[in-house]
């Protein structure tokens, strides 16, 4: 059986992470620092897709408002589907 330590984040959320583990990451050594690293780099990477395809989003839907707002492309638009 071994000691954890117990992390509340929010109201919801309980992490569970071995003792041993908890101090190596308060001094950042050891596997904590890689997995703090590697941490570090998905939520980065979540976050840059995120921002994606929300600019993306944003893109499409300017373009047909666009599109829709204008009278005289308003015959190309099926043009597009």
């Amino acid at each position: 059986m071994s000691i954890s330590l117990i992390i509340k984040r929010d109201s919801r959320k309980i992490s569970r992470i071995p003792l041993d583990l908890a101090n190596s990451i308060r001094k950042g050594k050891g596997r904590a620092k890689e997995s703090l690293h590697h941490l570090r780099a998905i939520k980065f990477a979540t976050n840059v897709v995120v921002r994606a395809t929300l600019l993306g989003t944003a893109l499409v839907l300017s373009i047909l408002f666009f599109y829709i707002n204008n009278p005289s492309r308003r015959k190309s638009l099926t043009s597009l589907v």
